[in-house]
């Protein structure tokens, strides 16, 4: 799985085409571990990076919440979080809750409920907060 992602690399450095690198990156839209999913968005954000004043910025995130979306899914999304005490689990589910729903919420939705460090800060209160935070500065 790992050699799979390599194509990022070669494409990155000019030695293979773009298109051949998203065609072995779609196999992640059935992967479940966290170390392929942690190398292809390493690869990705530099893609993202390059992207994003792009006009084709929206095809991209289209594509990675595409792709994402399994993953995303199956940890939970950001309405049930992974055991405080399994450290991987835990930044496997925020590593793929910032890119499929953006970083700034992702992490403050998990700050809030790490810091507990169990989940009886309901998801709705959560949200209540960020939205006074983000409505209210």
């Amino acid at each position: 799985n790992i050699k799979k992602l390599k194509a990022m690399d070669l494409a990155w450095t000019g030695q293979q085409d773009y298109s051949i690198a998203f065609d072995m990156i779609n196999y992640l839209h059935q992967e479940s571990e966290f170390i392929p999913w942690k190398s292809a968005l390493e690869n990705l954000r530099l893609v993202n990076r390059l992207l994003i004043r792009s006009p084709v910025y929206g095809v991209f995130r289209a594509y990675i919440r595409h792709i994402l979306k399994p993953i995303y899914n199956k940890l939970g999304g950001i309405t049930k979080v992974a055991d405080p005490n399994d450290f991987t689990a835990v930044k496997h589910q925020s590593m793929i809750a910032g890119w499929y729903v953006g970083n700034f919420i992702a992490k403050i939705i998990l700050m809030h409920f790490l810091k507990l460090g169990h989940v009886a800060l309901k998801l709705e209160i959560v949200l209540k907060r960020l939205w006074n935070i983000l409505i209210n500065g």
